[in-house]
């Protein structure tokens, strides 16, 4: 279940909404969503986007989900599930979607089973949205063979995508399939805005690794990235 936890009092205090008393917040198809951030206070929100605030999330299983679907609410109304609104694909004039239900939503990305928790953050020197996903290299299934299972803490991948539109089309330009090298998991991974270099070519990622069996440690890593454009053909 997702809920949204809300302080009013810059973070001293905090409300878990819903709570054991209220019905969930999202399906499982949303259940666990990220939100899109852009600049402190998101003053830095493209007009285009404004006044809404946007999340994202994956479905099935916190590391080998399959789909990425898109959430928008008002920004003053975050704490209200019947604001809410989900894309549902593109219009006739290549404009977004959106509806009320869950149900009538479209994924804005799928990779079958390579779908851990995904992040989207905006690269405002190369003015592209990167996705990043993460997963297990074989991918958790309830009747997996044992073979994958003793695959789950020693293996993980890292992809990444950009686009011009924070729903896609997406295109790779970044794929580990050993993340951390060999027997790591390394897992969770996001690029914060704040750490992207000006003119967007450098930064660091953040996650969380790993669950190793050779001696299990949960850690706060960073690892800093540079990137290389390609040449435009003429």
């Amino acid at each position: 279940m997702a809920a949204i936890i809300k302080s009013t009092d810059g973070g001293k205090t905090w409300l878990n909404i819903p709570d054991e008393n209220t019905p969930t917040f999202f399906s499982p198809d949303f259940g666990a969503p990220a939100f899109l951030t852009f600049g402190k206070g998101n003053t830095e929100t493209p007009e285009s986007l404004a006044p809404y605030v946007y999340a994202i999330s994956n479905d099935d299983n916190w590391a080998s989900g399959s789909q990425v679907r898109m959430g928008r609410v008002h920004k003053d109304s975050i704490i209200y599930k019947n604001a809410w609104q989900f894309y549902a694909g593109l219009n006739k004039y290549g404009q977004p979607k959106w509806v009320s239900s869950e149900a009538l939503s479209k994924p804005i990305f799928a990779n079958l089973g390579h779908v851990g928790h995904p992040t989207i953050s905006y690269n405002k020197g190369l003015k592209r949205y990167i996705l990043i996903t993460f997963s297990d290299a074989v991918p958790h299934k309830e009747n997996a063979l044992l073979s994958a299972v003793n695959t789950w803490d020693i293996a993980s991948e890292l992809n990444m995508y950009e686009s011009i539109n924070p729903w896609g089309p997406w295109k790779i330009f970044h794929s580990e399939k050993s993340w951390g090298g060999e027997n790591h998991t390394n897992y969770l991974a996001q690029m914060p805005s704040k750490w992207i270099s000006t003119n967007g070519l450098g930064g660091s990622i953040v996650f969380a690794g790993d669950y190793t069996r050779d001696g299990a440690h949960y850690g706060f890593m960073t690892q800093g990235f540079k990137l290389v454009l390609k040449k435009s053909k003429k």
